[in-house]
């Protein structure tokens, strides 16, 4: 797609400007690591607008994990956040990358962008978006296959003394996975705390997560019950992409940590980010007994 193609389908959620300077970052940034943007017809109009929603600008991903006819329940999915990814939250991304990640951005990420972690590769960048006041970013000692292995160290300045901030980004589908299965989405914080140790008290702990479907205040209050029993974690975020919701970011902080006060909030482009998707109801050797449950279901629903 062309700058003049990437802008206008852009204007549709930011200023001219910002639309401007996004589709030119995306078209150098995006051929420089040679990662064509083709926009995917997936969802028509009509169906986002039967969900309330502005139509969304999205793009095909050439290499992915996920596939609608697999035989792997669990990556039998496809559409947003799955199949195709959004031409908005591409844009802030590389923008970000381009402000915090001077020395890495695009190159180092290429191979992920081209893969089928893309949207993985990029969650990564857009969580930075949140912590204010950031002076330096630098891969954490993950890439050293070390313990701790969080994936982001972070410098700030809080304007009294310099802090850092220790940033472990995770991407779960496994809770739209749940929701499409059994209709109780989750939030898993599986492989988190082992990311950690301790730290003195100029740094802060803190995992973030993106999930697909917002989850219910009882598992609200487990996450908030799970941080306070981590010995070396002091925050956990937890964004729900597409939900369009006024209040899409959870903060969950030990006893009013100093960290809480440097995670900002969103901002009105990040609500316009919405997602249709569609996966499979249970694994493959589970289908007959699952029709057949179905089945049973419907009968006695039936006067």
């Amino acid at each position: 797609m062309s700058v003049d193609e990437l802008q206008a389908l852009l204007e549709y959620y930011v200023p001219p400007d910002r639309a401007h300077w996004m589709a030119q970052s995306i078209s150098e940034d995006m051929a420089t690591i040679g990662f064509p943007i083709k926009e995917s017809s997936f969802t028509s109009s009509e169906m986002w607008r039967a969900k309330g929603a502005q139509p969304q600008a999205e793009y095909w991903l050439p290499k992915n994990q996920f596939d609608i006819n697999s035989a792997i329940g669990s990556q039998a999915f496809a559409g947003s956040f799955f199949t195709t990814g959004n031409l908005l939250r591409l844009g802030q991304c590389v923008l970000l990358g381009r402000k915090f990640l001077p020395d890495l951005w695009p190159g180092d990420f290429g191979a992920l962008l081209r893969g089928a972690k893309h949207l993985d590769a990029l969650n990564e960048i857009w969580w930075l978006k949140f912590v204010r006041s950031i002076q330096t970013v630098t891969r954490g000692p993950k890439e050293a296959e070390s313990d701790p292995d969080y994936d982001w160290q972070i410098k700030v300045h809080d304007g009294l003394a310099p802090l850092v901030v220790n940033l472990e980004v995770k991407r779960r589908t496994s809770n739209i996975n749940k929701f499409f299965k059994e209709g109780r989405p989750n939030a898993s914080l599986g492989n988190i705390s082992k990311k950690f140790k301790s730290v003195d008290e100029g740094t802060a702990n803190i995992a973030a997560l993106t999930i697909y479907h917002p989850v219910s205040t009882e598992i609200d209050r487990n996450l908030r019950n799970w941080l306070e029993d981590q010995e070396h974690l002091h925050g956990l975020l937890v964004w729900t992409e597409g939900s369009r919701d006024t209040l899409p970011m959870k903060k969950f902080f030990k006893k009013s940590h100093w960290a809480e006060f440097l995670i900002g909030d969103h901002e009105s482009e990040d609500l316009m980010i919405a997602g249709q998707s569609m996966g499979t109801l249970c694994e493959v050797e589970d289908a007959p007994a699952f029709l057949e449950k179905l089945v049973d279901k419907i009968r006695n629903e039936q006067p």
